[in-house]
């Protein structure tokens, strides 16, 4: 019995002793998995933050890079905005200075032409007239040397004496050289005028644009030679009597009639004839080709 007690207290200290061992070799197994678990965690920790900064330090390179382009380019931008500003300065005062320059010239040229066109018109009142009659009275244009005048036919219609009024206010009895009514034209000459008279020359009526400067000459109202300016509104224009009339925006009122209408040059591209009754700026005046075809016929 005792032999039995002795085995199972040896077997109870070989079990606490196994047990014991166990444990410590469990133990030993866990801190060293424990130890390796832990550095390698450090390591890991280790290579992102190395990793981190790596990165950061990349970053920050390629950061610092990118300013640099974008600044660079910044610069070159602006530098390039400069110079384009500074250009279009420059531009805009050329600009200025070649619209001063045209300004002058327009100038310039409006003032030559305005003394140009003054003179035009000086000269062509000494080759207009003043038809004076016991019934009435009308303007004409000096188209000869010698005096002969051209004027409208109803200027003189139903006339016993005619004389032309010149602008120095000198008096001349005329006679009929010729009449066509359905052209509405006579022409006149000076009685013993020993004179030379100034006189117009004539453009050719087809060459008249519309839209063209015009100046009607003549006595409205009395009112000894006045000029009035406007344009051609319309060529060709057929009237009842089959003939072609040049249209125009020049008042025609009494006087009027039997004067010359000159262009930019001084010469007569029509005798001012007619207006619309009633209708403002609707002149008519007969082309100038028209004239001398017809005083060709007539004297």
């Amino acid at each position: 019995m005792e032999e039995v007690h002795k085995y199972f207290i040896a077997s109870f200290v070989v079990i606490i002793l196994l047990i014991s061992g166990l444990s410590y070799y469990q133990y030993t197994e866990f801190e060293a998995l424990k130890q390796t678990f832990r550095s390698n965690y450090l390591d890991l920790n280790s290579k992102i933050d190395i990793t981190t900064s790596n990165l950061d330090a990349k970053l920050n390179v390629e950061v610092t890079n990118l300013k640099g382009t974008i600044s660079t380019l910044n610069d070159d931008t602006n530098k390039k905005i400069d110079d384009v500003n500074t250009k279009i300065t420059q531009t805009e005062a050329q600009i200025g200075e070649v619209k001063e320059d045209l300004e002058a010239e327009i100038t310039g040229l409006e003032t030559n032409l305005a003394g140009d066109f003054t003179k035009i018109i000086r000269d062509a009142t000494l080759s207009t007239v003043s038809v004076l009659t016991n019934v009435g009275r009308g303007s004409g244009a000096i188209i000869r040397s010698n005096g002969k005048t051209v004027t409208n036919a109803h200027v003189i219609d139903g006339a016993s004496q005619i004389a032309i009024k010149t602008s120095d206010n000198k008096l001349y009895v005329v006679e009929v050289v010729g009449v066509d009514n359905n052209a509405d034209i006579a022409v006149l000459k000076p009685v013993n005028a020993n004179n030379t008279f100034e006189i117009f020359k004539f453009a050719d009526s087809d060459d008249i644009q519309v839209g063209e400067r015009v100046i009607a000459l003549g006595n409205p109202f009395g009112l000894d030679f006045t000029a009035t300016q406007g344009i051609v509104s319309a060529t060709n224009r057929v009237a009842r009597n089959g003939l072609s009339y040049v249209q125009i925006d020049v008042p025609i009122n009494p006087g009027n009639s039997g004067g010359p209408l000159i262009n930019d040059e001084g010469r007569i591209i029509g005798l001012n004839n007619f207006k619309v009754g009633g209708g403002e700026g609707l002149g008519f005046a007969i082309p100038s080709n028209t004239i001398q075809d017809v005083v060709d016929d007539i004297s």
